[in-house]
């Protein structure tokens, strides 16, 4: 049976599963962690450790590992369109449901991950600089600047693409400027996308988007005509016709649920001075109190995170927020 390491009894060495991957694939694991099952937010990894996991890919895991809606309905399509090699009725249900929420919509693309999505752009954009108010993309993509909109808007008037996130790292929404909407601009949903309880007349003026789901599937919508791809199988599309149809029901019936779970906790941290900002998908420690070494004692108490950013999923249940709050109380 799993359960939450203490500092004297966690393990840390590698084990002979992970030297194999790592030697063969050329994986990389997060902390020397190689996950046994995962299951709503824990991760249960092979020596017989649990932890719950704040750091969810960098917010992207929204449902968590698992969510029972999502379960049932793959479990009753897999038998039905697993060796489907075509498009069918899912792939048109799938482009219909993004369509409702994005006007003008002309042109869609799919595709399996966020590499391939800007591999399609770089043919389609050629432009001598891309730039992005998203610390994710410019962590991740060498060619894309970082900026916040004032630096953007001194590249008014160059060969440049903006691309732009209407949350920051926390998926707290920010304001966006209206000269972006006279630009070439791309909105990036791209970390598991909606999350607002209604779509922002300021964030339909984009004529393309990036939107992704869960699992790093992404679409490409487009206002105007452009070649396109589909890289989804049937199966696929089933995956995320049913996870957007799941989000957007829990972020307008379920939101202030999941408040009710942290809102406390949250509290308590902010009264400590631990905290800097929050939105409801996560919250930020102060660099005044983040310190290295951080994120390696929480690990140690049975708590997955990187860096100062600590985000929530649906499937979090307040006794986690308990545990967190309480082992960030006795750290800081």
């Amino acid at each position: 049976m799993s359960r939450f390491p203490n500092p004297e009894s966690f393990k840390r060495d590698k084990t002979n599963v992970q030297n194999y991957i790592e030697n063969f694939t050329c994986g990389d694991f997060l902390y020397n962690i190689v996950p046994r099952k995962t299951k709503q937010a824990y991760i249960y990894d092979i020596r017989g450790q649990k932890f719950v996991d704040f750091y969810l890919d960098k917010g992207r895991f929204v449902f968590g590992y698992s969510d029972k809606f999502l379960t049932k309905v793959f479990k009753n399509h897999v038998n039905k369109i697993f060796l489907s090699s075509t498009q069918g009725i899912y792939s048109y249900r799938l482009i219909r449901e993004l369509l409702k929420i994005f006007d003008n919509i002309k042109s869609v693309s799919s595709f399996l991950s966020l590499d391939r999505v800007f591999s399609y752009l770089n043919e389609l954009c050629k432009c001598d600089y891309i730039l992005t108010n998203s610390f994710y993309l410019s962590e991740k993509f060498k060619n894309i600047r970082y900026g916040n909109f004032d630096q953007m808007r001194d590249y008014i008037g160059k060969d440049v693409v903006f691309i732009v996130e209407p949350f920051d790292e926390i998926f707290k929404p920010v304001e966006i400027p209206d000269w972006l909407a006279n630009q070439r601009s791309i909105l990036f949903m791209g970390r598991s996308g909606f999350r607002f309880e209604s779509l922002d007349e300021s964030l339909k003026n984009f004529r393309e988007v990036i939107f992704g789901f869960g699992n790093n599937y992404n679409v490409f919508l487009s206002s105007d005509f452009i070649k396109t791809v589909w890289e989804f199988s049937e199966l696929q599309s089933v995956e995320c016709y049913y996870s957007l149809l799941r989000l957007r029901f829990l972020v307008k019936e379920r939101l202030s649920k999941i408040r009710k779970k942290y809102s406390k906790y949250l509290r308590k941290l902010s009264d400590l001075g631990i905290i800097d900002s929050f939105s409801d998908f996560g919250f930020r420690i102060s660099s005044e109190k983040f310190f290295e070494g951080l994120n390696q004692k929480l690990l140690e108490n049975g708590i997955l995170s990187v860096s100062n950013k600590f985000y929530f999923s649906f499937s979090h249940v307040e006794h986690d927020f308990r545990r967190l709050y309480r082992f960030l109380k006795r750290i800081l």
